[in-house]
This record gives structure tokens, sequence and C-alpha cells, in this order.
């Protein structure tokens, strides 16, 4: 796979940033949201990302068409994977954001 497909950040995360987004993944894995399992046509997945090239490169390399692959769901996101790591957020015991 092509590494120019994905997308880079090249702006650092401030510690104002930082601070947020521990705040909101602290409050994320508090509400304990499960991850759920759906089931999807190619072209179902194909519209839903059509936002992103590199999820469209990854959809057409890897799922054959008439067939169907799975997303999960875990509050307002929804991405491709291949399963659950745990069955909801409330499993995560520790998190940080770290800068590079």
């Amino acid at each position: 796979m092509s590494a120019n497909i994905w997308p880079l950040c090249s702006t650092a995360v401030s510690d104002e940033d930082k601070k947020a987004l521990e705040t909101l993944s602290s409050s994320i894995i508090k509400e304990k949201q499960p991850f759920v399992r759906l089931e999807m046509t190619k072209d179902e997945l194909l519209e839903m990302f059509r936002y992103s090239k590199y999820r469209e490169y990854f959809i057409n390399q890897r799922v054959p068409d008439g067939t169907k692959s799975t997303v999960y769901r875990c509050g307002p996101l929804i991405d491709l994977c291949r399963g659950p790591h745990v069955p909801h957020t409330g499993n995560i015991k520790a998190f940080s954001v770290q800068r590079v």
C-alpha cells in the first residue's frame, strides 16, 4: 500500500489540546460505550466512507465485489475494524495523549 494515501497531520498537539482530549477520553471511558458490530455491503461501505480516499482505497482492495464486511460503532464513531478489542470503553484502564 502506498504511504502517500494516508493523510498525515503536521500540527503538533498543544498542551491545551492534550488536556481537552484527555478530558473527552475520560468521559467516554466513564460512559462505558459499547462496541457494536455492523455488517455492510461493499457499496454501503463505499458510500459511508466516500469522504476518505484512504478508506475507499482500502475497501476497494480488501472487500470483494458482492460481499459484506464489518464496521464497529462506538458512540458516534463508526470505522472499519475486524473486531472489538474490548466489549466497551469502560474496560480501558489507562489512556494518555502523547506528544512526539
